[in-house]
């Protein structure tokens, strides 16, 4: 059985790509309409664009009794947090990667 200690050794060395491939893992394949990945063709402009604009932040939750781990794009500034909540990470990976100029005016649309 999972501990908190286990949780919390596992959230922080948790990254959203490793979370990805846990998922792929577990599910084998993933289909995505086409219109989800030609975002990243004809909107984005810096290296993080479509990750700013669509979830830069995943809440993980641990579910005790189905034994499962839970990924949602959320962010904990918007005043909702799950019962079962682990933590709030950053999907970039790293706060410091493409720092975003939201002043830039490729965001004044």
């Amino acid at each position: 059985m999972m501990d908190n200690e286990s949780l919390k050794t596992i959230f922080e060395n948790l990254r959203a790509t490793s979370a990805f491939v846990a998922i792929l893992k577990h599910q084998g394949k993933i289909s995505v309409p086409e219109e989800l990945l030609t975002d990243l063709l004809n909107e984005q402009s810096w290296p993080n664009d479509f990750i700013t604009n669509n979830g830069s932040a995943m809440c993980v939750t641990y579910d005790f009794n189905k034994k499962e781990f839970g990924f949602e794009l959320m962010y904990e500034d918007d005043g909702y947090k799950p019962e079962n909540a682990i933590g709030f990470q950053c999907t970039r990976g790293n706060l410091e990667v493409g720092f975003i100029d939201y002043n830039s005016p490729h965001y004044r649309k």
